[in-house]
């Protein structure tokens, strides 16, 4: 789907899009340039996945066509086929390496994911493994590095799904849902994204916090390690650590929480009969509701109805 994507992308970027009409990300007004480019092969390019440890992935640059499960990166040789690609082979980390080239300057890249392993891995199916889907690498947070974030509506309220994320050093590694949600995953909701046009900014601003957050609760932990070893009490501290409240203290809890219902509410099934008479009170009267919409939706333009003490 790229090829669509850069065309409503670019309409985006040169202010020809309906929705954001005037807008400016082409380098006319002498800032950078972020449409998407495929003259330029150091633009565009396809992943291709082999191996859940990802010591067989690459990336390759200058190329959106991608060789099958049984073929091997040889197929890229061809040059009166393939004559301007890049292969990043060497695995995760040197994938990251190469991609990490292009984070110091702005711009866009056009990445096709390789969904032929993903589907041989069972497209996502269960959390707390590595599912060898959408590659995103996390590097060591800092205030001047790159903060990864991946929307996709692919992502489910309670696993990663598509999207395989790794941590740079560490690719073995199964990182924790609750940090991942809080500050790096967005399942997309497409409704919300076509009506409110602040979604994807409401998001990224909510994560950046959240990262903030983290980097504080961080440095006041280590200050208070630093203090409690430089107080010689360090066996006092830990002690203290083993009451019965500390244990028992979940700081995911909220967040599950609303993960959980946002779960609930993306895979009910609304056409099954309702569980009780206050759901089906709820529900004929969001019923009555809708027809009175679709009523409304029917009159002359100008028109509207007069208003009874029943209909408010």
């Amino acid at each position: 789907d790229l090829e669509a994507v850069a065309t409503e992308f670019n309409a985006f970027c040169e202010g020809r899009h309906p929705l954001f009409p005037g807008a400016c990300f082409d380098g006319r007004d002498g800032g950078a340039n972020y449409r998407i480019s495929f003259q330029d092969p150091r633009r565009f390019g396809t992943f291709v996945r082999r191996s859940l440890c990802g010591s067989e992935d690459a990336l390759v640059y200058g190329t959106l066509q991608q060789p099958t499960l049984g073929e091997t990166l040889d197929v890229y040789r061809d040059a009166s086929r393939f004559p301007d690609v890049n292969v990043v082979s060497g695995g995760i980390d040197a994938i990251h390496r190469s991609l990490r080239r292009h984070f110091n300057r702005p711009g866009t890249l056009a990445l096709r994911d390789y969904f032929p392993f993903w589907r041989s891995q069972g497209l996502g199916k269960g959390s707390g493994k590595f599912n060898g889907g959408k590659l995103l690498v996390l590097e060591t947070f800092t205030r001047t590095g790159a903060h990864q974030m991946f929307f996709d509506d692919n992502i489910s309220y309670f696993a990663p799904k598509i999207v395989d994320v790794r941590s740079h050093g560490q690719p073995e590694k199964v990182l924790s849902l609750d940090l991942l949600f809080a500050s790096h995953l967005v399942r997309s909701e497409p409704l919300e994204a076509v009506t409110n046009p602040r979604y994807f900014v409401e998001h990224v601003s909510r994560m950046v916090q959240s990262m903030d957050r983290r980097q504080l609760v961080r440095a006041r932990m280590r200050a208070l390690l630093l203090a409690v070893v430089a107080s010689g009490r360090l066996g006092d501290a830990i002690k203290a650590t083993r009451d019965a409240r500390l244990r028992d203290h979940d700081a995911w809890s909220e967040q599950r929480q609303r993960r959980g219902a946002m779960h609930r509410m993306a895979s009910a099934d609304f056409s099954a009969a309702p569980a009780s008479q206050v759901e089906a009170r709820a529900l004929r009267r969001i019923g009555r509701c809708s027809a009175a919409v679709a009523d409304a939706a029917e009159l002359p333009h100008g028109r509207s109805r007069p208003h009874s003490s029943r209909s408010r």
